[in-house]
């Protein structure tokens, strides 16, 4: 599929991009303690910032921009604190489609060192190697992730904190930390002159409601640089279908909720360059058909995922 293919495998997710090696542990981390919860605590000599304890409620929230985003604002909610970490949930459903989508690392749950966990409960991705200070560095498999200590993007203008950033052959992963924020303030996924990820801070806060969610069925995709496929399938036990689609050069992507749905067709077409829609759709029982249709030359695409949604 031509130069599409490169391009999601680079996206499928940010996991892709940021990895899934354990990070090595230097000697710093080695020589600092541990306070009563098991988070870490820098040396009194060292210019280190240990792992933040989180309160239950705060909140950060995001404008994403780049290939695979659409520009909206994301919220990210501390839910719960559990016996790994923490579980980082969205205000609304609108918040978690991009991570249902592509299956992103800012929601979900996470280790005390705000490091994304997979179902055994093993970090999947290591952005944080607490505690941090100018100079560390850590290996992840496919590269050294370095840090260093300067100013850094806030709502409230640049402040101290830490830049942490692994470079490849053509194009860099950057993310930058600040202690009173207590986690992201930017994130950014760059190749060659093309900015496919990037999440920037915009606001902090308290949020009295999150939302969660579980995969109860298999993703179905359809589409690429086809002139046209079409397939369907029948969710079961799923509150809702997310929609992911993208398209690009008069390429369109479709979805036909079944007969008994209370919702229209669902479409999105792009005349231009690529560009992507999320959505969720109620899920009545019976058959969905997904297509797409474009010319020789476009690229249109469709997945759709069912869930059922977790609230308190």
């Amino acid at each position: 599929m031509r130069a599409w293919v490169v391009l999601l495998v680079l996206m499928v997710g940010a996991a892709g991009c940021l990895g899934s090696q354990e990070a090595s542990v230097s000697e710093d981390s080695q020589a600092d303690e541990q306070d009563p919860r098991g988070e870490l605590v820098p040396d009194e000599g060292n210019d280190s910032v240990a792992a933040p304890g989180l309160e239950v409620g705060g909140s950060w929230t995001y404008e994403a921009t780049g290939l695979y985003n659409t520009g909206e604002r994301f919220t990210v909610v501390v839910a719960e604190r559990t016996a790994e970490g923490y579980l980082f949930g969205g205000e609304g459903r609108e918040d978690l489609l991009e991570d249902i989508a592509w299956g992103r690392v800012w929601h979900g749950p996470v280790s005390g060192s705000l490091n994304p966990l997979d179902r055994e409960g093993n970090e999947r991705v290591t952005l944080f190697d607490f505690p941090l200070h100018d100079g560390k560095s850590w290996d992840r498999g496919d590269g050294e992730v370095t840090v260093t200590k300067g100013p850094v993007p806030t709502p409230e203008g640049e402040r101290e904190g830490y830049v942490m950033e692994q470079t490849y052959a053509n194009g860099y992963d950057r993310w930058t930390y600040e202690e009173e924020v207590g986690y992201l303030t930017r994130y950014e996924s760059v190749t060659g002159d093309r900015v496919f990820l990037r999440i920037d801070l915009v606001s902090t806060g308290e949020s009295e409601a999150w939302i969660w969610y579980e995969r109860v069925g298999e993703r179905v995709d359809v589409g690429g640089f086809e002139p046209g496929a079409e397939t369907s399938f029948v969710p079961s036990e799923a509150a809702s279908v997310v929609i992911s689609a993208g398209a690009a050069n008069q390429g369109s992507a479709w979805v036909q909720p079944p007969p008994t749905a209370a919702v229209e067709p669902w479409m999105h077409h792009v005349e231009g360059e690529e560009a992507w829609a999320y959505d969720a759709l109620s899920s009545p029982e019976g058959a969905w058909t997904f297509s797409v249709t474009a010319r020789e030359d476009a690229f249109a695409w469709v997945s759709a995922q069912p869930v059922a949604w977790i609230e308190p």
